[in-house]
């Protein structure tokens, strides 16, 4: 980005003039072809008043954002994208006036409509800036958003096909585009359009401003040549009629006092539809400017600087504007990168208004019309013919589907379908989405604090377990394939009947009524096929949402749990009390805990007395996170939990222990520091092996230590596989 400096050298104050110059020929251009757009119907007469408007707010706009913008070079000017949502608006403010249309107080209320319209776009510019929600434009969905830009592009190529002409289009009478007078008109705007959109080699918006001159200029030679008069001309529908005086407003400050407000109402009723569609547009651009210049852009503080654009033009009663992308980056192009451009271009629009009798008198009227057919005829190409190959059926339906309704019943009827049509297709789309992440069995996920003699006891019921870890939104198109799925599983067990289905709502994010339902299913399910139903990670939002449905979480077949590892602990439990009741006592020996770790009596009676008894009571640390690891416990009896501090918020919980648990092994063989804590749950029993004890066992019983070792070598290489068997399962 390049600030104006005082001293602009003069290489670069010559590009800056000859970028505004031609960015001011593209905004007067098109404004102008935009105010005939507007100017049709009923309004016909009052052309030059809009375009007066029109041209002033191609004046406000880029010199305000020139000033506010951080895209120095950027062009900010009225867009046909919203003019033709404009019409709308217009339409419906026409609707409803209640005079005559040749009063003058009719067109104070179109415009008054119009400033209205355009000041609201800005207020919601600029507040959506404000509150730094830019990106919330960004939701609209792209297949409504490309499917108002192909109606867009429609409506400006009839709309500029009827300026060609001179005469509304009418199914009824299509032969009379092709008669000696129109058809010239006709074969001139199609080869003007031909030129500046399919030249391989200048990008159609560099080269538009040059052949708009060019064509001026070619006009008035053969008018010249030929000796046309003024008045021929405008019998002929080749030039606009401006007034004797000065094209400006055609009414007077007392019609202000006779406004049909009922009439400006009715209009202001579409508004959202052109505040939506000129700040999406706007949005848009921006972004391609973005991509375009290689620099990141604050889409804040575009919005504002737009939004006080749209403000000043629409208090002068002026059409919504945004940036435009070809003469901004034509400015960068030509070395103009300076707020300058932006004066430049707004004074170009200053001088078209002050002399607009004059420009009417030489621009041909059908140039007009065919700047619009122009980017009418772009639009259909970008957003009706190339995203064939790059959409998937369904999005291109809807664009599709857009148009069509448009052309029939109308721009707000098009959007509402088309935005009903993506609200179907994303519900379809997501229903197809899996809310589960994984799915393994009790062989595949284990607790953390499974001892040695309770991982072989469960061995041949781990498909007795089901873990299920949630994720997303859960509605009822997930939902059902989730209960479908615990079905499905449920009716093939047939070896080895599932007893429980640990659920984990840790990623997911909320749940719709119809969940709910899905979970009554769920719960008969239960009750039928002698299963429960654990549920880990409960949020307090979603907890609530099932209990004020009339469900009870904590009545059986459900269970609660706090996280996934207490809840698989839970279900193993409730299979080791059926299947391996002993495991779960505690020894009535010491030396019984390190027996089962070391799996030799004797030699865990003589590592006993090398171990030194600890008592926890409940929340004591018995590892503190960053302290030195200096020994081993081996927990006789109680449980406890092993978190992690992270120094923000609370404490990250790990895994759980109990009785015939290993802790601090891996730390103590790295010599490192501990990187967790171990806390008491309840009152702990533990036997603890220092390091100076275990290089005592080393020197003088060589053999228990290889024992030692062997056994810690093994529990570490379990778990390894254990975590390979996990996360082939995740990755499937």
């Amino acid at each position: 980005m390049v600030k104006t400096g005082t001293a602009i050298p003069i290489k670069r104050g010559a590009a800056v003039l000859a970028a505004g110059f031609i960015g001011g020929i593209l905004a007067v251009s098109l404004a102008i072809g935009n105010a005939t757009l507007l100017a049709r119907g009923d309004l016909a007469g009052s052309v030059t008043s809009l375009v007066s408007l029109i041209l002033l707010a191609a004046a406000i706009l880029p010199m305000t954002t020139a000033y506010f913008s951080a895209i120095s070079g950027q062009v900010t000017t009225p867009q046909a994208i919203s003019v033709v949502a404009l019409g709308t608006v217009v339409g419906a403010a026409s609707a409803a006036f209640a005079g005559a249309r040749t009063d003058p107080a009719y067109l104070a209320t179109i415009i008054v409509t119009i400033g209205l319209t355009t000041l609201l776009c800005g207020l919601a510019m600029f507040w959506l800036g404000t509150a730094r929600l830019g990106r919330i434009i960004r939701f609209v969905p792209y297949p409504v958003f490309g499917g108002f830009l192909a109606i867009t592009g429609w409506y400006l190529l009839t709309g500029g096909l009827e300026i060609v002409a001179g005469h509304p289009l009418s199914l009824q009478n299509p032969g009379s585009l092709f008669d000696p007078a129109t058809g010239i008109k006709v074969a001139l705007a199609i080869a003007f359009v031909g030129i500046a959109q399919f030249n391989p080699r200048v990008p159609s918006g560099a080269l538009l401003p040059f052949a708009a001159v060019a064509t001026i200029s070619a006009f008035n030679v053969v008018v010249l040549l030929l000796g046309v008069s003024q008045i021929e001309l405008a019998e002929m529908g080749w030039i606009i009629t401006a007034p004797p005086q000065q094209a400006w407003l055609q009414f007077g400050v007392s019609d202000l006092a006779r406004l049909d407000w009922s009439a400006v109402g009715a209009g202001l009723i579409y508004a959202p539809f052109v505040i939506l569609v000129t700040a999406a547009a706007a949005m848009m651009n921006v972004s391609g400017i973005e991509v375009r210049l290689k620099n990141d852009v604050e889409l804040n503080r575009e919005l504002r600087s737009m939004g006080l654009g749209n403000v000043l033009a629409g208090l002068a009663g002026g059409s919504p504007g945004f940036p435009n992308v070809p003469a901004t980056l034509l400015a960068v192009r030509m070395s103009g990168a300076d707020r300058g451009v932006g004066i430049v271009t707004g004074a170009v629009a200053v001088a078209a208004l002050i002399f607009s009798p004059q420009l009417f008198a030489i621009a041909p009227a059908p140039l007009f019309g065919a700047l619009l057919m122009w980017l009418g005829v772009s639009l259909l190409i970008d957003w009706v013919v190339k995203p064939f190959r790059t959409l998937n059926r369904s999005e291109y339906g809807i664009i599709l589907l857009i148009l069509a309704v448009s052309i029939a019943a109308g721009f707000p009827a098009g959007i509402v379908t088309g935005l009903l049509a993506a609200l179907v297709l994303f519900v379809f789309e997501y229903g197809r989405v899996e809310g589960v992440r994984f799915v393994a069995t009790g062989h595949d996920y284990r607790s953390r604090m499974l001892s040695d003699e309770r991982r072989v006891a469960l061995e041949p019921h781990g498909n007795a377990i089901v873990v299920m870890k949630l994720s997303g939104f859960i509605f009822f198109g997930t939902s059902d394939r989730i209960i479908q799925k615990i079905s499905e599983r449920v009716l093939a067990a047939a070896a080895e009947p599932i007893r429980f289905i640990v659920m984990d709502f840790r990623r997911v994010t909320g749940i719709d009524s119809s969940t709910i339902l899905s979970f009554n299913r769920l719960k008969r399910l239960a009750q039928k096929h002698g299963f429960a139903v654990i549920l880990t990670s409960l949020q307090t939002e979603t907890a609530a949402r099932l209990r004020d449905s009339g469900m009870d979480v904590n009545a059986l077949p459900f269970h609660v749990e706090p996280d996934i590892d207490a809840g698989v602990s839970w279900a193993e439990n409730g299979i080791l009390r059926v299947s391996a009741p002993q495991t779960l006592v505690s020894p009535p020996k010491p030396e019984l805990v390190v027996e089962k770790f070391l799996g030799d009596a004797a030699l865990a009676k003589a590592l006993i007395n090398y171990c030194q008894e600890k008592q926890f009571a409940p929340e004591s640390q018995l590892i503190a996170q960053g302290s030195v690891a200096d020994d081993i416990y081996f927990i006789e009896s109680g449980e406890g939990v092993v978190v992690l501090e992270t120094g923000e918020g609370s404490p990250v919980r790990l895994m759980a222990f109990g009785a015939g648990t290993i802790l601090g092994e891996v730390a103590f063989y790295r010599g490192e520091r501990r990187s967790a804590s171990a806390l008491a749950s309840s009152p702990v029993k533990a036997w603890q092996l220092k390091r100076s004890a275990l290089s005592e066992i080393e020197r003088k019983s060589p053999k228990l230590a290889a024992a030692f070792h062997l056994q810690i070598a093994r529990a570490l290489a379990e778990r390894l596989q254990n975590a390979n068997r996990l996360i082939r399962v995740l990755a499937d």
